[in-house]
């Protein structure tokens, strides 16, 4: 449906089976333009159409019934119109399969659309109230983000909406195994604009994490030719360690287009600055000033002439 709203055919473009059982456990949809056609022999061939858009989702299957995205490229190589949507065969087949749905006759195309919708459309919403699995194990739900009920689904209708409004905005929800929703990142266009021209230094601010925040905000922050902050993206983390942190760098540095900061700024926490060592090997990793300054009288009051010291220390920075 997102293909059908934005201009674009979708068409799947590659598949893994179990094989034993024959059961589909992977999947690639691509742009219609994706690839290239293979060159033929002929006198006159057909003109290429395609360009090699790498516009793209990859999903797994989580259990008989979920899927799960794992991987998701927006960025088109040419330009999408809803005007010409219903020339591309992948949406011709669902009007047709539509159309036979309301004849109350199974059709294939339907039930292979469905298939692949349900990897956000069945998550469940965030923490579940459930404390154990299918199988008996325990949830860990401290790893998750605390949410109440329909929040995550209220949030993925939101972040869907913008979509379609904005196609430059950006957006990735990060499930674990049991559907549970661990992460949220999202930037809209005139983040990733500002981001082209203010990527020097870039500040990840955790402030909220540091302070045990109802809501766990995490916000990349950068500085324009005024000396004045300008937001690059946000997200949600749903816990305190350098995994997580390690996802919400790497989907930021996807939604930049590989594309770096070449000084980050963070707090003291040892969790991001594992995160930031390994997802930005390249860069000058620096502490924040200004939570530097913030640890000086914990650290500094006990000490004799503590007043004189922070003076100097003042006028130093």
């Amino acid at each position: 449906m997102y293909g059908k709203e934005q201009g674009f055919g979708v068409r799947v473009s590659n598949s893994w089976f179990r094989s034993k059982r024959k059961e589909r456990y992977r999947a690639k949809l691509s742009c219609s333009n994706a690839g290239f056609k293979k060159k033929s022999g002929a006198n006159h061939p057909r003109p290429e159409t395609r360009t090699g858009c790498p516009a793209m989702l990859v999903i797994k299957l989580v259990d008989s019934k979920r899927w799960r995205i794992v991987e998701v490229v927006f960025q088109h190589n040419h330009t999408v119109s809803p005007e010409i949507r219903r020339f591309y065969k992948s949406h011709k087949k669902m009007i047709l399969a539509s159309k036979k749905q309301q004849e109350s006759t199974p059709v294939t195309e339907v039930h292979t659309i469905k298939l692949y919708s349900t990897s956000i459309d069945a998550a469940y919403n965030g923490s579940q109230e459930v404390e154990e699995t299918d199988s008996g194990l325990p949830v860990d739900t401290s790893k998750h983000l605390d949410l109440k009920e329909g929040d995550a689904h209220a949030l993925y209708n939101y972040f869907c909406r913008v979509k379609l409004t904005n196609p430059n905005f950006f957006y990735l929800m990060d499930l674990d195994d049991e559907g549970c929703l661990r992460n949220v990142f999202w930037a809209d266009a005139r983040s990733r604009a500002a981001f082209n021209s203010f990527s020097d230094a870039v500040a990840i601010d955790t402030t909220s994490l540091r302070n045990k925040c109802e809501i766990p905000l995490i916000s990349f922050v950068g500085l324009n030719n005024h000396g004045q902050p300008v937001l690059l993206g946000c997200g949600f983390l749903g816990h305190d360690s350098a995994e997580y942190f390690m996802w919400m760098l790497k989907s930021w540095l996807t939604c930049m287009l590989g594309r770096h900061a070449q000084v980050i700024l963070t707090d003291q926490s040892k969790s991001l600055q594992i995160a930031v060592s390994k997802v930005f090997p390249q860069a000058c990793h620096c502490y924040c000033l200004s939570y530097i300054m913030l640890q000086v009288p914990e650290k500094l009051g006990g000490l004799k002439g503590y007043e004189s010291i922070k003076m100097q220390l003042y006028k130093a920075v």
